[in-house]
C-alpha cells in the first residue's frame, strides 16, 4: 500500500533525522491522498 509506504518513510526519517526524505515521504502522502480522493470521485 503506497499510503502505508509513505507513513513509514515518514517514521523512518524522523527516526533518523534526514529532512530531504520527511520532505519527499509528506509529498508522497500528499499524492497518494489526492489519487485515493480522484479514484474515488471516479475521475
Amino acid at each position: 500500500m503506497k499510503l502505508f509506504n509513505a507513513f513509514k518513510d515518514i517514521l523512518e526519517a524522523a527516526i533518523t533525522n534526514d529532512g530531504t526524505q520527511l520532505g519527499a515521504s509528506i509529498v508522497n502522502i500528499i499524492e497518494s491522498s489526492v489519487d485515493m480522493v480522484n479514484r474515488f470521485l471516479g475521475n
